[in-house]
């Protein structure tokens, strides 16, 4: 830090100021402080501009002091023993993906519908933790039968319920699965403004094999399948679920409530849809991507299901798949567009931290372009060379929308 001048006609002002190289490889500076003008500082200090100077130099050294300790801090030893054995059942991989996800899931208010129904309902234990490991899970870990909670486990911050409060999460989820997506298409446009110039519809057949723990999309040509469920989903403009149905067949139009899809279908009218068929060139492009998001149901399901109606179970897999699809969708348009679902979901479970002796922790991943928009799009960064533990709770934070 040094002490520098500069004169106007009818002042002379004092400041410190730091030299620097910027990102071109520039030498350059910046103000620090501004100490005030020649008149100013030489009434408050009874002194001359000799004196003056003298004093803004000893401010100017105690600025550099302070600057070498504060950056002094910023460096962190970490000691390692190599006669030191790990200790046992000690963690030291973290998945840190689904915090960019968690971006997303809190600014469509999730949490806030969450505790809404569970104040209507009632119920003792943290509906948003269950759901909303589900939902990450579903993202993160879609192609294996692995529970979700076993995934999430695996989270920077693990998720806490047991498999009790998740028979009684799935059903609660279950009956408010219409509310849900409602709150969540309402909510949905303060983020980004939905495209609904034009609207896309499609509707599929598809049944359940229990024991194999996978779902059948049955096309109509395969005249021997008897379907059990028929899904229907509401895209917009920008590929973004807006809603869906899912009929069982033998109750299927016996409810005497209006789905949400029912809703959009009469809100925008048939001029404003179009409905895909199994004639229409972009319904099997449509078809690979429900089976791909939709095809495999997580063993929570399957390990509840003693206590937990099939019916249910299927119906909260379904709606678990819907919100994961609605924000992977909405993280990829507030990126930009400049990469796909995939690309992305393929950087966020590449982005692993290691768990460094009780300090913090240490990114596992490459930085790259992606990484660099993710953090852009979401507010944060995780890019450090290594982040202590109460900088990893503000980016825990942060990616909830707290402060």
């Amino acid at each position: 830090m040094r002490v520098s001048t500069s004169k106007s006609k009818n002042a002379e002002s004092f400041y410190i100021t730091k030299s620097y190289y910027s990102d071109q490889g520039k030498s350059t500076s910046k103000i620090v402080r501004r100490l005030g003008t020649l008149s100013e500082l030489s009434e408050k200090l009874g002194t001359d501009r000799d004196g003056v100077m003298i004093w803004a130099r000893e401010q100017a050294k105690l600025e550099t002091e302070k600057y070498k300790s504060e950056n002094e801090r910023r460096k962190i030893l970490i000691t390692f023993r190599a006669d030191r054995q790990l200790d046992y059942n000690g963690r030291k991989f973290y998945e840190g993906g689904y915090l960019f996800l968690q971006s997303v899931y809190y600014k469509l208010k999730l949490d806030e519908i969450c505790r809404k129904i569970k104040r209507q309902c009632k119920c003792d234990f943290d509906l948003n933790a269950v759901l909303s490991s589900l939902v990450y899970a579903r993202i993160l870990d879609a192609q294996s039968e692995e529970s979700s909670y076993v995934a999430a486990s695996r989270f920077l911050e693990a998720p806490n319920y047991d498999q009790e409060e998740l028979c009684s999460a799935i059903r609660i989820l279950s009956e408010k699965c219409d509310r849900i997506q409602e709150e969540v298409y309402k909510n949905s446009g303060s983020i980004i403004g939905r495209k609904e110039d034009i609207l896309y519809f499609n509707r599929v057949s598809c049944s359940f094999e229990k024991q194999a723990n996978d779902v059948k999309f049955i096309n109509n040509s395969e005249d021997d399948m008897e379907p059990v469920f028929q899904l229907g989903m509401f895209r917009d403009g920008d590929d973004i679920p807006m809603a869906f149905s899912l009929y069982p067949k033998e109750r299927r139009g016996q409810s005497s409530e209006k789905s949400v899809a029912e809703q959009i279908f009469e809100k925008f009218g048939c001029e404003r849809i179009i409905c895909l068929d199994d004639e229409n060139p972009l319904f099997q492009n449509k078809m690979n991507e429900v089976e791909t998001c939709f095809g495999i149901m997580k063993k929570d399901f399957y390990q509840v299901k003693e206590n937990v109606s099939w019916e249910d179970c299927v119906k909260v897999h379904f709606l678990i798949c819907f919100l994961a699809d609605v924000i992977i969708r909405f993280l990829e348009k507030e990126m930009g567009n400049a990469y796909s679902c995939q690309e992305i979901i393929k950087a966020l479970k590449n982005m692993n931290f290691a768990s460094m002796e009780e300090q913090g922790y240490m990114p596992l991943y490459t930085r790259e372009k992606i990484t660099d928009a993710l953090h852009d799009a979401c507010g944060f960064h995780t890019d450090y060379q290594f982040i202590n533990k109460s900088k990893m709770r503000e980016i825990q934070k942060k990616s909830k929308g707290r402060k």
